[in-house]
């Protein structure tokens, strides 16, 4: 009823002949140790199917190094269809779960997710680089994840990247989470070429964000035309890279928000940068309020608007660090004369207006008359 660490841990691995492979009689197990057929298959790139094991007695994994059928079939390139372990009776995950389990499955049109409906824990690196470089998917489900209370580095990170094919992707409920452990949802939906459309996290009730919370969330999705930003209203402090390069890429975006940080009091390096990076067809780009900001490291906003080719307006909100802090964002040189700034509150209007002069601010960024900056 029950199996140490390593189960038939690397059985197939790079058997790139194997044009079939059966799966152990796994019904009768009731606990497992960690790295149970860990990389089972990986890279046999000549299976056209693999088969699951029967885990659905399964009540208990073990925490260890390697994950649940951590990279199951990864880089099986040739597998068109893939199913899902039935892992719908446990309720606490540890390191690694499912991670990387289709990575790099080329020739996959959709994927499904095991059932985490009962989950309330799970470890780092949960389901993260689930389908990273799926390029043939169309449609991928996400995680039931709505008892999740409590979850570690890397959630989700890489969930989706490079799938190039999908036009559409939803979010996992991450609504009970009150702390971001590092790597949340970094590169989440990264190159995925083809969205049209991409759904953010509940994040309303996180009030602690570890470093590169949702870093390159959708960096480099070519096809965007809209992108909203996450709830970030409850946190105070934020890690490095926050949510550097967010954005960059997303050459058909119009428009972009940026999440609530007006509670923040300190952030760690590279907060900011690269968060529109590229944005080639924007043309109204907000910048985030800094009004309760005592501490910020290096490259805080660096390259923030670099090659925002288009850009004609900047939502600006309270003034906030940028009195003392004369901040470059990259604002390409071109957009001198084009480009304005609009506040919507009139008690703003003159703190913005003295950062048109040298070195402010505003100067550095190609807003260099007071009447380029606008009350609406």
């Amino acid at each position: 009823t029950s199996v140490g660490e390593g189960f038939m841990q690397e059985y197939a691995r790079y058997c790139t002949s194997l044009t079939s492979l059966a799966v152990p009689d796994t019904s009768n197990l009731t606990s497992v140790g960690f790295a149970f057929m860990s990389s089972y298959a990986t890279n046999c790139t000549s299976l056209t199917s693999l088969a699951v094991p029967d885990t659905s007695n399964l009540t208990s994994v073990s925490e260890g190094y390697f994950g649940f059928m951590y990279s199951y079939a990864s880089n099986c390139t040739s597998l068109t269809s893939l199913a899902v372990p039935d892992t719908s009776n446990l309720t606490s995950v540890g390191y690694g779960f499912m991670d990387s389990y289709a990575r790099g499955c080329t020739s996959l049109t959709s994927l499904a997710v095991p059932d985490t409906s009962n989950l309330t824990s799970a470890g780092s690196n949960f389901m993260s680089v689930y389908a990273n470089g799926c390029t043939s998917l169309t449609s991928l489900a996400v995680p039931n994840t709505s008892n999740l209370a409590s979850v570690g580095y890397g959630f989700m990170s890489s969930y989706a990247n490079g799938c190039t094919s999908l036009t559409s992707l939803d979010v996992p409920d991450t609504s009970k989470l009150t702390n971001a452990d590092s790597n949340f949802m970094t590169g989440y939906a990264r190159n995925c070429t083809s969205l049209t459309s991409l759904a953010i996290p509940n994040t309303s009730g996180i009030t602690s964000a570890g470093q590169m919370f949702m870093g390159s969330y959708a960096e480099g999705c070519t096809s965007l035309t809209s992108l909203d930003v996450p709830n970030t209203s409850g946190i105070t402090n934020v890690g490095s890279t926050f949510m550097d390069s967010y954005a960059e890429g997303c050459t058909s975006l119009t428009s972009l928000d940026v999440p609530d940080t007006s509670n923040l009091i300190s952030t760690d390096f590279r907060f900011m940068d690269s968060y529109a990076r590229g944005c080639t067809s924007l043309t109204s780009l907000a910048v985030p309020d800094t009004s309760n900001l005592t501490s910020a490291g290096s490259s805080f906003m660096f390259s923030y608007a670099t090659n925002c080719s288009a850009l004609l307006r900047l939502e600006l909100p309270a003034v906030g660090w940028f009195v003392g802090h004369d901040i470059s964002w990259n604002v390409p040189s071109g957009r001198l004369n084009y480009l304005k700034g609009y506040v919507d509150n009139p008690t703003d209007l003159a703190a913005w207006q003295a950062l048109t002069v040298s070195p402010k601010t505003l100067y550095t960024n190609y807003v260099r008359s007071a009447d380029n900056v606008i009350l609406e």
